[in-house]
């Protein structure tokens, strides 16, 4: 009997999985296209490597602000590096590194409270 019940259970769930397939072929005409709504273009989410960025700075305690094109390091879709053109650098020593949207942008923050908004450029 245990048996019976599970085959009579399959047999019903594969058969109703092919009426909606069936269903929903048989409801869209052949000349139809799936419209898409307004696309927007997006950047592709950055690949692990060095990436050039417009880095913009802020420093809360002096109100300073500062724009840059940088050299980031970006590892797992983080940003985990700021390289700057003196050779010098903030890594996760000072930086907690930060996921990358899917326009390319993050924001972080070193350990002396400023503010590093990225967005990758190349």
């Amino acid at each position: 009997m245990h048996k019976l019940l599970v085959i009579f259970l399959l047999s019903l769930l594969l058969s109703c999985g092919q009426k909606v397939k069936n269903h929903t072929e048989a409801s869209r005409p052949s000349s139809a296209k799936k419209v898409d709504n307004e696309t927007k273009p997006i950047k592709l989410v950055a690949i692990d490597g060095t990436h050039s960025a417009a880095v913009n700075y802020y420093n809360p305690e002096t109100s300073y602000r500062a724009t840059y094109k940088l050299n980031i390091e970006v590892k797992n879709g983080e940003v985990s590096k700021i390289n700057f053109p003196s050779g010098s650098y903030l890594n996760d020593m000072h930086i907690n590194p930060e996921q990358l949207d899917e326009e390319g942008n993050a924001t972080l923050y070193d350990d002396e409270r400023r503010e590093f908004d990225v967005e990758i450029v190349d």
